[in-house]
């Protein structure tokens, strides 16, 4: 059993202070403004949530002049690994707990709008 030492990842000094949290309503105003996926009409809805990376990127969207993003999801995701740091293939497997559709199509609207700049590979 491998045993994780936050000192190793954050250093000795591990005070609240140093840690940068959202809110769970910024999280929510994401889900329901941005990403409100059909999940939410199902009893599957408890399940739903955005990506990590969805809530990344939007708060870039909110706090940044410019943003790129590399690595999420397009068209052409089934020539690549799931994840951009995988060192072998791995087939994107797609859970009810995240609606990478919805996802994709945001990230496409927004590459096309000019609001942010989504490299692709192809």
């Amino acid at each position: 059993m491998r045993v994780l030492v936050p000192e190793r990842y954050f250093g000795k000094d591990l005070r609240a202070e140093k840690f940068k949290m959202f809110h769970p309503d910024f999280i929510r105003y994401v889900r329901n403004r941005f990403l409100r996926s059909s999940i939410l009409d199902t009893p599957l809805r408890r399940l739903y949530r955005p990506s990590t990376g969805a809530v990344m990127l939007l708060a870039a969207l909110h706090t940044c002049d410019e943003v790129s993003a590399y690595g999420f999801i397009t068209s052409n995701y089934t020539a690549y690994s799931d994840h951009y740091f995988d060192r072998t293939q791995k087939a994107l497997l797609f859970y009810a707990n995240h609606d990478l559709w919805l996802e994709m199509g945001l990230w496409q609207k927004l590459h096309q709008s000019r609001l942010i700049t989504l490299y692709t590979r192809g």
